[in-house]
């Protein structure tokens, strides 16, 4: 806009990022955890005869065949079909979980490059996304309150979420931002000076 000036960019926090990848790791391996649990208590308490059903010797040989060292392995050390399954069934449910975990990071990594936030003279711009974009741009003069939420990660970290009430808009939240009693601050001095 026309005399129209920049008075404050702020960022997201990569730490914000980090904290959440590690949550969602940790989820995600819980999740494992439980699947792997529960496939062992089902097997318990199956019969014998189900349990060394032959379709579960074919995915044991087929799996052998797949990962020949990992089989040699497994038959040097003489483990049982339903303990080699429940190994199996925590392996792959571990592997989920990473593979899970490194797709959340790449969004995350992706959401954190492409925020941006500025307050200028004249209003508050906050844009999210890469290829699908989001755009919350807000007068400073109808503006009536900025929340600012901090869990524990985020006091520690410097970083919070920003809830701005306006007007015509409920509430236009603005996730993970670096240094938010910063990002306040200056807007209180931008709404003073509009």
């Amino acid at each position: 806009m026309p005399g129209e000036r920049i008075v404050y960019t702020g960022r997201t926090s990569p730490a914000a990022s980090l904290v959440s990848i590690f949550v969602h790791f940790f989820r995600w391996a819980f999740f494992g955890l439980v699947l792997g649990i529960v496939s062992f208590i089902v097997l318990q308490t199956l019969p014998k005869e189900v349990v060394q059903a032959p379709l579960l010797d074919d995915v044991r040989r087929f799996t052998l065949s797949a990962l020949q060292s990992a089989g040699e392995l497994l038959e040097a050390m003489d483990i049982e079909t339903e303990s080699f399954f429940i190994h199996w069934v925590a392996a792959w449910s571990i592997c989920f979980s990473v593979i899970r975990t490194c797709i959340f990071a790449i969004e995350w990594i992706i959401y954190c490059f492409s925020t941006e936030l500025v307050i200028t003279n004249k209003r508050v711009i906050a844009k999210f996304g890469f290829i699908g974009r989001t755009t919350i741009e807000l007068d400073l003069r109808k503006i009536e309150s900025v929340q600012i939420q901090q869990r524990i990660a985020g006091r520690i970290l410097g970083f919070g979420d920003i809830v701005l009430s306006c007007s015509g808009i409920q509430q236009a939240p603005i996730p993970c931002i670096l240094n938010p009693l910063r990002f306040r601050r200056e807007f209180v001095l931008a709404q003073e000076r509009a």
